[in-house]
């Protein structure tokens, strides 16, 4: 445990130095994989969805997914939902705003999830739905 909390401060240390900002993290509570011809979907327990914790950030006006080697993301946003795209094609993080949050918990009482991070392994998907932090 403390392995981990030291890289985590490490990681963060990093980016503060560099002048890069954290826009979002999220921490998973459920995760799908899809291989085509079959589908698991299980909650993640708290020590896996730590270590699966999605983190964009910006620096200068780009984006990047620094949860996942750091690749480039192109932003997109509309009335209810900010979405990171991969232009890799490897995936994307879509986050509700808060009213889109308010929207979903008043119509599916206590709604638990505020955002998806989709990826894709070669023709295997995962996608990790949880909250932000």
């Amino acid at each position: 445990m403390r392995a981990i909390t030291a890289i985590v401060l490490i990681f963060f240390a990093s980016i503060a130095e560099a002048g890069t900002r954290i826009v979002f993290s999220g921490i998973p509570s459920v995760g799908t994989t899809d291989a085509g011809v079959a589908r698991e979907s299980k909650p993640i327990a708290s020590g896996e969805a730590k270590r699966l914790e999605v983190i964009v950030t910006e620096d200068g006006g780009k984006y990047f997914w620094a949860s996942r080697e750091n690749k480039p993301l192109i932003r997109a946003e509309n009335e209810r939902f900010i979405t990171f795209v991969a232009p890799s094609g490897e995936g994307y993080i879509k986050i509700a705003k808060p009213e889109t949050v308010q929207m979903l918990r008043a119509g599916i009482q206590g709604y638990p999830f505020t955002y998806i991070e989709h990826l894709t392994v070669g023709l295997t998907t995962y996608t990790y739905f949880g909250s932000e932090r």
